[in-house]
């Protein structure tokens, strides 16, 4: 196969943590590990002239007890199951991050269907090893994680200026309902646009080039209409979520800063109560020394505010540390690249916080 059939490339990031909670029981008060460690293996390329494919693998450390069996037990012989005895095995978690085929209709249009993230928020565009942090913000993770299957339209234009989206994906990604027992079945609908007027850059939370000062404004939209069924599979009602994302990023000289807000509305049929969640973040990345290694403080700072009209719950994240990048003379000098950060987390309405560390080392191949 010719290199442009088929490529290989992935990322390995060894992580070290640990959280002291002060409120916690004593058991719970102090975790350390290397749990949160991964690798990621993308494959990728174009099979014929404006078809393309990509298949993005995570595998993390995290490991999770896999049921395999499950067989009623008749202790007494008396023809009714006394109790139910299980075996399972463990295994490593593993992460489709995307399976995707994509074909270009035309200079600036492209179809794209399988397992993919939604393009809600600036940060869910950002690839896995471009961004600022190991992980993705606190006020974006409450808002949507992971990918969802679905398929998506993309446009560019104006020499790469402006960007936009559409898709349909098939709803499992969004924030679960609080309610024990209750599952939720809905589409999502999704529009994106970015509008970069200085001049187009790629998605990456830093500026280790030094290059020219540039900045981008983008909105995203998601629309679920859904339904809420019981544990006997009946409805008891439907919801209209409604979730909208300003965005706004800056970078230039080795500086770089970002800031997002997000907004989030649910109606319920049955009780016609808004649920609204609020939130925002704002990280920034300063490029300070080049040689022999490239050294960078890095902040980000958020919160968020659940249910505010009824039952408010306001959390805010805390995050700084240093970016170290080891062999700035590459061509891409984020290929090995070193974190050092802490990491608080103030659950500001339960009284409870977390304050932690962590150490992470991303080689990319």
């Amino acid at each position: 196969m010719s290199p442009d059939k088929i490529a290989v490339a992935g990322y390995f990031q060894p992580r070290i943590d640990f959280t002291y909670r002060p409120e916690a029981v004593p058991r719970d008060r102090t975790t350390y590990g290397a749990s949160d460690s991964r690798t990621g293996v993308m494959i990728y390329g174009e099979p014929t002239r404006d078809w393309m494919y990509m298949l993005h693998v995570v595998v993390g450390a995290n490991l999770f007890d896999n049921l395999t069996s499950a067989q009623a037990v008749d202790v007494d012989g008396d023809g009714t199951p006394d109790d139910v005895v299980t075996t399972s095995q463990t295994v490593a978690g593993l992460i489709i991050e995307e399976a995707s085929l994509g074909v270009q209709l035309g200079d600036n249009v492209a179809f794209k269907v399988g397992q993919m993230r939604i393009p809600y928020t600036m940060q869910h565009q950002s690839p896995n090893t471009a961004l600022l942090f190991p992980v993705r913000s606190g006020p974006n993770r409450v808002f949507l994680t992971g990918s969802d299957a679905g398929l998506m339209f993309s446009a560019s234009g104006v020499g790469g200026k402006l960007r936009s989206s559409l898709g349909a994906f098939g709803g499992s990604r969004l924030t679960p309902l609080s309610q024990v027992g209750a599952a939720e079945q809905g589409p999502i609908f999704s529009l994106r646009i970015d509008l970069a007027p200085t001049g187009a850059f790629p998605f990456g939370a830093s500026d280790l080039y030094r290059g020219p000062v540039r900045f981008e404004l983008g909105v995203g939209a998601l629309y679920s209409p859904a339904a809420v069924f019981d544990d006997a599979g009946f409805a008891q009602s439907n919801v209209q979520d409604i979730r909208v994302s300003g965005s706004a990023r800056l970078r230039g000289h080795g500086f770089y800063l970002q800031g997002e807000l997000l907004a989030r509305q649910r109606t319920n049929s049955v009780s016609d109560r808004n649920d609204v969640t609020i939130g925002a973040y704002v990280q920034a990345h300063m490029l300070v020394v080049q040689e022999p290694v490239a050294i960078a403080p890095i902040g980000r700072f958020g919160w968020t505010v659940e249910d505010r009209d009824f039952d408010p719950r306001t959390t805010v994240f805390a995050e700084a540390g240093i970016a170290i990048y080891l062999r700035p003379n590459d061509p891409e000098p984020d290929n090995l690249t070193l974190l050092i950060q802490y990491v608080g987390e103030f659950r500001r309405t339960e009284g409870e916080n977390a304050h932690g560390g962590l150490t992470q080392v991303q080689k990319r191949f």
